[in-house]
């Protein structure tokens, strides 16, 4: 047996690591319209940042519509120092921050058994359209979806909820 700096090399042991049988599941966030008195489960949540085109896909069995969807996108800043209007005297220089005009996020719902598109929304890089920051809106047909999510340079909070039957 060899001995490193005067010490025995510790003996292996022979008894199984218990590998835990159960996993946790957590305790589903639920929420109630004032306005209808329904209750909603949350099925998905997400907040992270979108670079660079980045997609995500997941797809949701509905039986119980309405899929509730919800989603907060928050762009980058960029900071530009400009010059103000100051024709006599000294340049005044005037830090500004504003968003990013390349950033973009878009949410597509897609019925997986016709490949039809049933809802599209997002913020930023398409023209013409309602772009918004912050949006809901609803699926109201039962079937089976799925959501894709992309972006670039925002960071996007997005959550799906269901009625809870």
């Amino acid at each position: 047996m060899l001995m490193r700096y005067g010490r025995k090399p510790p003996t292996p042991t022979t008894e199984p690591i218990p590998i835990p049988t159960t996993t946790p599941v957590p305790t589903p966030i639920r929420m109630v319209n004032p306005r209808n008195g329904v209750t909603y489960e949350q099925i998905y949540a997400s907040d992270r940042p979108y670079m660079y085109g980045l997609k995500e896909s997941h797809v949701f069995p509905l039986e119980y519509p309405p899929l509730y969807i919800r989603y907060t996108v928050t762009p980058a800043m960029v900071s530009q120092t400009r010059p103000v209007g100051n024709e006599s005297g000294p340049e005044i220089r005037e830090d500004t921050l504003y968003p990013d005009t390349a950033a973009w996020f878009e949410i597509m719902v897609i019925n997986t058994t016709s490949y039809q598109v049933v809802e599209q929304h997002g913020y930023g890089h398409r023209e013409g359209d309602d772009l918004q920051a912050s949006q809901d809106f609803m699926v109201r047909a039962k079937g089976n979806y799925r959501m894709i999510t992309s972006g670039d340079r925002v960071n996007a909070s997005v959550t799906v909820w269901t009625v809870v039957p």
